[in-house]
């Protein structure tokens, strides 16, 4: 707006309404605001100083915390509910992240679906071990270690390793057919095992079927059982691990207590391997 003023009678351009200094003189000038404009507020134009005193970041800049299982700097990883996935998702959740998978199951999660999963996991590696001991080439006796004996300890032992293999062939050759049954057995049996004994521990709250669903899903490192590279032993010391990390969780043990729980079915099956081992030999200490 143009303005003029009273000092030097000179006019110029105001750029805002108020007291201000001429420019040609420096006298003051008080320019009437337009018609129309709403009052001033008081304050100049132009940016506001900062507030004094310690500034309050905005909320969005807040520092998050981080679950336990989720450390900083990683990704968050969202677990699928098992029933609503397939068999080799769960499968690969299972064996990637089981601490996750495991702290992640709720109990709206359905009884069936884990209990399900570990019978086919289970049939799939019993059903892959028979298939490749059958294709496999039969193992030749290690008569090798045999050579320091006596000669008669040396037959000794072969005739008995040998009527074993005998007798142990039908039941090798039965496995196909009967896996359905061994599988059932095998997630089963091992379930009432350790649920057995989180009660003489005094665990009474956990009740069987939410424990065998929790302990389905240790079962998945058996259906690698299957590949020609995988032995069921192997698989089966791994599903070990996972039913500790299943137990801990279940029945709220120790770390400690859930590992010694779950060597339990190992200390059972070296000791059958220690019976069948002695069953070979003494018939023949007589002839050493």
């Amino acid at each position: 707006m143009i303005s003029r003023c009273d000092a030097c009678q000179r006019p110029f351009v105001a750029s805002r309404p108020g007291l201000q200094p001429c420019p040609h003189c420096g006298a003051g000038v008080d320019v009437d605001a337009p018609p129309g404009t709403p009052p001033a507020t008081g304050e100049p134009p132009g940016p506001r100083p900062a507030p004094v005193g310690p500034a309050t970041p905005p909320t969005w800049s807040q520092p998050q915390p981080h679950h336990p299982a989720h450390p900083a700097g990683l990704p968050t990883l969202v677990i699928p509910e098992p029933a609503t996935v397939g068999f080799l998702t769960t499968l690969k959740f299972v064996l990637g992240a089981p601490r996750r998978f495991f702290d992640a199951l709720g109990p709206q999660s359905p009884i069936r679906t884990g209990v399900r999963f570990g019978y086919v996991a289970s049939l799939v590696g019993i059903l892959g071990t028979a298939i490749k001991g059958w294709l496999a080439e039969p193992v030749p006796l290690p008569v090798e270690s045999l050579a320091s004996l006596p000669e008669a300890a040396r037959q000794c032992a072969i005739n008995q390793q040998t009527a074993w293999d005998a007798a142990v062939e039908p039941l090798l050759l039965a496995r196909m057919p009967l896996a359905p049954v061994l599988a059932l057995m095998l997630v089963y049996g091992i379930t009432m095992l350790f649920h057995t004994l989180a009660r003489a521990m005094g665990n009474s709250t956990t009740e069987l079927p939410l424990a065998a669903r929790n302990l389905g899903y240790a079962f998945a490192p058996l259906a690698l059982a299957a590949l020609p590279f995988m032995a069921f032993g192997g698989c089966f010391l791994w599903s070990l691990v996972l039913m500790g990390i299943s137990l801990k969780r279940t029945y709220g043990l120790t770390t400690g207590l859930a590992a010694l729980m779950a060597a339990f079915p190992f200390c059972l099956w070296m000791a059958v391997e220690l019976l069948v081992a002695m069953y070979l030999l003494i018939p023949c200490l007589p002839t050493m």
